[in-house]
């Protein structure tokens, strides 16, 4: 399972999901391993096989996580406002939920009020994701996108300042400072451009979408 998170996070999904299946004739009742399995396949778009790996999940794990499994399937499949109604329903029963479970799935809420056009709802759910005091680059990163796009660049520079070691972070600093015409954005963009040549002298082509970004 290691190995799998380390695959899926340099996105060699095939590899990450050729362990998973080595790792289910392990142990076939590990109901992290059937988690995973429908994220990766999410991610390339295969939803029926994600759906089958909820449906696998759903006698191992508990009820809230199973339904944000299929739930966060049918935000990507045209059915956000379900999507909706039935995570957030589950999330209401499980006020005793794990505190990064709860995030994810506050995250997820987020992105799929966004999708149904309702921005305060939206703001909300990320405002409660961060309330939870978990640190996950992720919820920083769709929340300061959710700022920027709205023209608050001020509210995204105190949230982000002290993340300068994360790429994903540090471009929507440095965004968040140019649009504010803050003299520190010239430091982390020459600071961007730093990192994205040294990726691409590397080889490495897994933040593609954030250097086009900076460059645009």
């Amino acid at each position: 399972l290691m190995r799998v998170l380390l695959r899926q996070y340099r996105h060699e999904f095939d590899a990450a999901l050729a362990d998973l299946a080595q790792a289910a004739e392990r142990d076939p009742a590990y109901a992290e391993l059937w988690s995973w399995r429908s994220a990766i396949l999410l991610v390339q778009a295969d939803y029926a096989g994600a759906r089958a790996a909820c449906v696998k999940l759903a006698p191992l794990a508990s009820a809230l996580l199973s339904t944000a499994c299929n739930a966060i399937i049918d935000e990507r499949t045209g059915q956000a406002a379900q999507a909706y109604a039935g995570l957030s329903k589950a999330l209401a029963q499980r006020p005793d939920a794990d505190a990064d479970l709860k995030l994810w799935i506050e995250t997820r809420l987020a992105e799929t009020a966004l999708q149904l056009g309702r921005d305060e709802l939206a703001e909300r759910h990320f405002k409660a994701g961060l309330a939870l005091g978990v640190t996950d680059g992720y919820l920083l990163a769709a929340y300061a996108d959710f700022l920027l796009e709205r023209g608050r660049p001020a509210e995204v520079i105190p949230m982000l300042r002290d993340w300068e070691r994360s790429d994903v972070l540090l471009l929507r600093l440095a965004l968040a400072e140019d649009a504010a015409k803050l003299p520190g954005a010239a430091a982390h963009i020459a600071m961007l451009k730093e990192r994205f040549d040294a990726s691409a002298l590397r080889g490495d082509k897994l933040h593609q979408q954030d250097e086009a970004r900076f460059h645009l």
